[in-house]
């Protein structure tokens, strides 16, 4: 059987107890061999010097490719630049991002209004422009995660940069749908997680859950439906994925985001024999049932790895 790629993340330590458990776990997860390794921020970037301390310290100290993550919630303009070239350019990190299938930059988003009431002066996209102009992202597959309101001219400012993105569905198309259509126009509804807008300028989008519920057909069911989950009402209808669009940005886009194209993400001769059995047909199935979807056997390498058993006869 094929190894399994993975990666891990970890949260920055507040104390000298924690910051041994984390380096202590590092050492233990190290010999798993991770395609990379994220260190987070918390809420509202409050950790921010911590993180970056300890992404420095992984990239230094140990084989692993860390991945920073990066929030422009509380930071100047110019900070925020600092950041993204420091960690493009420097301590080796640009020879990693040549060899290294993920970049160690991403850039994680936690912007939950609408561009025009940011209560700073740039916008996420013209610091990456800036970055760009000093060394060229086009090709890295930067990631921006946690999207929610894009506006036409960011759209076009992302697929000019090469960019690719991950959303959090499970918040800006489901638990928190109606609270940020609250702060928008009623024309700017389709900038609420713009799938098809995305799609269509060519922009690759991977569905994520961020965290709970960790089944991936959540954000399937959500940016198809794309209603709040208190009130049902639906925002940005244009906007809502197909099914075979949904499922194509919970397979292929994702492999694509890892430079996996040409291994996995369908079905096809020459690639992983990864696949699952479902327990419904998700291009038919009633729209209130997509995110209860399971798997009722699993195969990766082609080898069984998990098989419900048959109900008694």
């Amino acid at each position: 059987m094929r190894p399994v790629s993975v990666s891990f993340e970890f949260f920055p330590p507040n104390d000298t107890a924690m910051e041994q458990t984390l380096w202590a776990s590092i050492q233990r997860l190290a010999p798993l061999a991770p395609r990379f390794v994220s260190v987070t921020y918390g809420a509202d970037g409050s950790t921010r010097e911590r993180t970056h301390n300890v992404v420095t310290r992984i990239l230094r100290e140990t084989p692993l490719t860390p991945a920073p993550h990066l929030t422009c919630i509380g930071s100047s303009r110019g900070a925020v630049l600092d950041v993204n070239c420091t960690f493009t350019t420097k301590d080796g990190a640009e020879a990693q991002i040549q060899a290294s299938y993920i970049p160690p930059a991403f850039l994680q988003t936690f912007v939950d209004y609408p561009p025009s009431q940011r209560p700073a002066s740039f916008s996420v996209d013209q610091i990456r422009e800036e970055v760009d102009k000093q060394i060229p992202l086009k090709g890295r597959r930067w990631v921006v995660s946690h999207v929610n309101v894009i506006s036409p001219r960011d759209i076009e400012r992302i697929a000019r940069m090469g960019l690719v993105l991950t959303t959090h569905t499970n918040a800006y198309l489901y638990k928190a749908l109606e609270t940020t259509a609250s702060k928008l126009k009623p024309e700017q509804y389709d900038d609420i997680v713009p799938m098809n807008a995305l799609r269509e300028a060519g922009v690759t989008v991977s569905l994520a859950t961020d965290n709970v519920p960790i089944s991936l057909w959540y954000p399937v069911a959500q940016t198809v439906a794309r209603k709040d989950f208190k009130t049902k009402r639906m925002f940005g209808e244009k906007q809502a994925l197909s099914r075979m669009n949904a499922l194509r940005a919970a397979t292929a886009t994702g492999a694509y985001l890892t430079f996996d194209e040409a291994k996995k993400g369908s079905l096809e001769a020459g690639k992983y024999a990864d696949l699952a059995v479902l327990s419904a047909d998700p291009l038919t199935v009633a729209e209130d049932k997509l995110a209860d979807m399971t798997a009722q056997m699993t195969m990766i390498g082609g080898r069984i790895v998990h098989e419900m058993l048959a109900p008694p006869i």
